[in-house]
Formats: structure tokens, sequence, C-alpha cells
């Protein structure tokens, strides 16, 4: 055991005392004490004379890539999807991290590395001379390297912060920690002037946005929710529609700041299924409950004499639950019922990024191949950061993504700090997921 006086305040540390024993070792500030194994330390890398000489362990990824075809600009992803997601695995894979650039970082990567939905985008050139700098500095400097070579340096990323810190579009992004819808929502209005992705019709208006924003009131089934329930009862508790399918769906999940967490663990569904959310689908509401929304039409119904006494004799409407019950009783099972019920319209997961303690990272798929990103997963010489990509499927599909109930049981009833890595991360940590759908190439 080593006793280390450290140059802050920490706590839970002493003044030279072992809490365990009680005994003094040495003598020094409260709070500066930090006692540990002999394997936990390291020399300090301000103290090494050749700390100076190291190099960037990314100093051989060029710093900018030209797409060959110059009428594109962009790098397309590779495929078949195994090259794609194979190409980023390992260390020095991924955006390189640099003072506070995690929120970019993982934001990006969780756009770009798998995804060519928001090419469009950087690809277009602009008449802004302004704009057009933070373009070719985005896809030339930072998308195009990473999609070549599977890794992007810190230097391009810096030049970036710098440009827009320069346009005063964000103060303090240049060496500032941002949230990642902060940064996106300036990135997308004022340097790329894309169009909003989503129209809502809320009770006062059309709204174009960028986002949805998860307000909701807590209840006592929330344990383990999905995004998909979030979003359907979010949108039905504030009498809100989309008012036409969005081809890309960017969803905040609930938190009290970046700290405090709404949900213990939250799903992310691997599909999106807004048919239901859209304006022109039904709003009828059940006969039996008075749900919203009842898609079970049967006009037997309106001549059934249960029904009838004092009612009106107009069609019945009814929700899955109550279909199923009303049509349980004999007489009625002949009734000819009307399921319209709009067909399916479904969003692909993406993307999710999530947060803990200040520290933003990536977990982005491909099919049934899931890659955790960090920009910052280890430091060399205290100059470099070191980003890292991780193949987590195996973890996500046997525990999130298990379908049996089995399964569900297990990952609620599982006390965080037993759950994998990964896994824990994933579901605890979300701060904003990203859906898109299959045909957003076309319209984006």
């Amino acid at each position: 055991i080593a006793g280390v006086e450290l140059e802050d305040d920490m706590e839970d540390c002493t003044d030279g005392t072992w809490k365990q024993s009680g005994q003094r070792y040495f003598t020094c500030p409260p709070r500066r004490a930090f006692f540990c194994t002999l394997d936990a330390l390291k020399p300090d890398s301000r103290f090494d004379p050749t700390a100076s000489q190291r190099v960037n362990p990314l100093s051989e990824i060029p710093m900018e890539e030209i797409a060959p075809d110059s009428d594109a600009h962009m790098i397309t992803p590779s495929t078949p999807i195994e090259n794609q997601v194979e190409r980023y695995i390992g260390e020095e894979r991924g955006i390189q991290g640099h003072q506070n650039s995690c929120y970019l970082d993982a934001t990006v990567f969780g756009l770009f590395a798998l995804s060519s939905v928001f090419d469009s985008m950087l690809a277009e050139d602009s008449e802004d001379p302004a704009q057009q700098e933070v373009r070719e500095l985005f896809r030339n400097g930072i998308v195009n390297p990473l999609r070549k070579n599977g890794a992007a340096r810190y230097e391009s990323v810096m030049k970036l912060r710098n440009k827009l810190d320069n346009l005063g579009r964000m103060k303090g992004i240049a060496h500032e920690e941002k949230d990642p819808e902060e940064f996106l929502n300036m990135l997308f209005k004022h340097m790329l002037a894309a169009k909003p992705f989503i129209s809502i019709k809320r009770p006062f208006g059309v709204e174009q946005e960028y986002f949805v924003q998860l307000f909701l009131e807590l209840t006592e089934a929330d344990k383990m929710p999905d995004i998909q329930a979030l979003l359907t009862r979010m949108f039905k508790e504030q009498n809100i529609r989309f008012t036409e399918v969005p081809m890309v769906v960017l969803i905040q999940v609930p938190r009290f700041g970046k700290q405090f967490k709404t949900f213990a663990k939250v799903i992310p569904n691997l599909k999106l299924n807004v048919a239901e959310l859209i304006e022109n689908a039904s709003t009828a509401k059940c006969f039996i409950c008075d749900e919203q929304p009842a898609y079970y039409v049967c006009k037997d119904c309106s001549r059934d004499d249960d029904f009838n006494p004092g009612h009106s004799k107009d069609i019945k409407c009814f929700c899955e639950t109550c279909n199923k019950r009303v049509h349980q009783k004999k007489s009625r099972k002949d009734h000819d019922v009307e399921n319209e019920k709009p067909d399916a319209q479904e969003l692909e997961l993406l993307s999710v990024i999530c947060i803990e303690t200040s520290h933003y990272v990536c977990f982005t798929r491909a099919e049934k191949r899931w890659l955790f990103f960090d920009s910052m997963a280890n430091r060399i010489a205290d100059l470099y950061n070191v980003p890292e990509c991780v193949d987590c499927s195996d973890k996500l599909n046997e525990w999130v993504y298990n379908d049996s109930a089995e399964g569900r049981r297990r990952l609620e009833h599982t006390p965080v700090r037993e759950l994998p890595q990964y896994v824990r991360r994933f579901t605890q940590d979300i701060y904003m997921c990203v859906y898109i759908h299959e045909d957003a190439v076309m319209y984006m």
C-alpha cells in the first residue's frame, strides 16, 4: 500500500491517516492523503523529460481526406456492413478527443460513422463563405478521414471548433463542454442550413423542430420504460401529432440536469413506429373505455341491444383490448370487425448518445452489430487522448434485445452495479436516441 499526498482536496481522503487502522503514516492537509496499491501508481508525465517528445498516436492519420468523386464531396461508408464495422474496432479508432470535445466527438460519430443519411447536409456547397468553410472542415477534416481510415485526429476537430468560436455562433465552443443538443441545433440551423427534421402540430399551432424532447408525468409503472412507450404517451398527454412521417427523429431522454436521471433504466426500441402519431391517424375514442386510439370498427355492434339503451346506434369503435373482450361473447363472435389501424411507419435506431459524470460516449449500430465509442478512453503522457471503439454486440443483444419475458425481467431486476459495463451505460446513461427512416437518404 502507498500513501500519496494530492495537490487538491478530494472527498474521502484524509490528513495522512489510514482509515481502516486509524494509524497516521504521514502528515498533510485534510482531504489530501490518498491510499492505494502500488500497481495503481504511475509516474507523473509532467516530470518526465521525454514526455514532450512523444507523438500523437494518430499522427499517421491524414489531417484531411478529399473524396475521389469531386461532385459528391463525401467518402461514403464502406460495404458490406462487416467491413464497415470492423474498420472502427480497437484502440486509436474513432474521433480523437481533446479539451472537452467529447460531446462533439460522440455526436458526430453517432451520425456519420455507420450511416450516410446526414451526408447531404455536408456534401452540398453553400454560397455563404463561412458556411462553406465549416462544411469543408467538417467533411474533409473529420467525416472523410473517419470513414476512410477509421479515425480522425483532434487537430481537425479543433479547427472546426475554433472556426465556430470565431464566428460567434456558440460562445466557448473552442474549449468548453457543451450539450450535443446545443451543438447540433447551432450546426443544423446556422452552419448547414438544414431544414428541421420534424413538423409537430400542437394545440397552439404547427412547429418545425430538429429534436423531440420527452416531457411527461412520471408513473409507478415507469421502472424500465422504452422509448416507444414514452413517446406515445407524451404525444397523447400533450395532444400533439407529427404532421407527416418524419425521416429523422432525434429524441432527448428526460433528465434533471446532467447528473440526475428521470428513469433508472430506459430501453431504446430498435424500431420506432410513428404510424399512430401522425396527424391523420384515427382519433376515435373507444366506446367502452373512452381511450384513444380506437381502430377496431364494428357495424354489427351498433345493432346490439346491450350497447344501445340510452345510446345512439352509431357505428361502435373499440381499442384493441376492449375489442377482444367485447367479441368474446358468443353472440358477437360472428361480428364483422374492421381493423382500421394504419400500416406501420417505422424508423430504425441508429445511435444512442450517453452521458456519465459530464462525459459523453456513443453506441451506434449496423444491423445486429453494436459499437461503443469513447473519444477519451485512454491518455498518453497527459498530452494525447486515445479514442477507442469496442464491439459490444454480444452483451447488448443478450441483455437488452433478448425478446423473451425472462430476459426483460432479468434486465429490470438486476441491480445496476451488477450489470455488464456496456449494458449499464446503455440503459442508464441515455441522453439522446437517433432514429432514421429507411427512405431518409432520398429525402434529406
